[in-house]
Parts: C-alpha cells; sequence; structure tokens
C-alpha cells in the first residue's frame, strides 16, 4: 500500500493505491496522524486504487473519523463498491461526519460550502460554489 497526500480545498488528501490490511493499517494510520497535525477539519481519502479494506483500515478510519468530529467530517473518494459495502456494514455510511463521493470534483464542491461541514443528511451529494483549490505538496508514506 501506498499513501499520497495532497491538499484539496485546503484540507488533507489521502491518495490511497493497494490493499489496506493489518499489515499496510500502521503506514495508513501515520498518513492520517501527519495530516490531522495540521489542524485539519476535515480528511478525504481517495480510494480509487483500494480494492481491499479489512479490520485494520477500517480500524484507521474509523479513528480519523472520531478526530473530525464536531467541526468537519471524513469523505471517501470513488470507493469500490465492495470497500463501501464493508463500511456500511459495520455502520461508517451512517455516520452523519462521513460522506462518500464518486469524484474529487464532488469532494472540492463540497468543501468549498463551509455551511456543509457539518449538516447531517448531506453526505456525498455535491452542493454548489465549487472553488480553486491550492496546490498541495504531495508525500508518500509506504
Amino acid at each position: 500500500m501506498l499513501v499520497a497526500r495532497q491538499d484539496l480545498g485546503g484540507q488533507p488528501l489521502l491518495q490511497v493505491s493497494g490493499d489496506v490490511d493489518h499489515a499496510a493499517a500502521p503506514g495508513l494510520r501515520g498518513a492520517v496522524t501527519e495530516a490531522f497535525s495540521g489542524g485539519a477539519s476535515h480528511i478525504l481519502f481517495d480510494l480509487s486504487s483500494c480494492p481491499y479494506l479489512d479490520s485494520g483500515g477500517i480500524s484507521v478510519l474509523l479513528e480519523a473519523l472520531r478526530r473530525v468530529r464536531p467541526g468537519g467530517w471524513l469523505g471517501v473518494i470513488a470507493a469500490s463498491p465492495h470497500v463501501l459495502r464493508i463500511l456500511g456494514i459495520v455502520g461508517v455510511t451512517m455516520d452523519p461526519f462521513f460522506r462518500s463521493f464518486s469524484t474529487t470534483a464532488e469532494a472540492k464542491t463540497a468543501l468549498s460550502d463551509k455551511c456543509s461541514r457539518t449538516k447531517a443528511g448531506e453526505r456525498g451529494h455535491a452542493v454548489s460554489g465549487m472553488g480553486a483549490a491550492p496546490a498541495g505538496d504531495s508525500k508518500e508514506h509506504a
């Protein structure tokens, strides 16, 4: 598993490539800790290249979800149906601080709407007001 960090709308976006299992979970946990060290209120995970997530990966996402409360939310982008099903089974998708997006553009739009940060029931759908995201440094974690 590799994790590359970028910024989207001033918030961390972790691009996860490969399986997130018990062996890979510590690397993802480290990337999440680093992402929150800058005072982020939201965190996004691009899971378009993550075909598998086991309990180790779910544990990291649950930890991250607890850290965004109450001022933000956790979003996943382009998660496979398999990964979304697992997140649904463990109850993550029902959490009001969780959002799922089909594309990075949808996530960027949601981040640009200041009111969307804490509204329950608006998980994963786009809102108006897309703004330009600052270019971020890309960091990789193995």
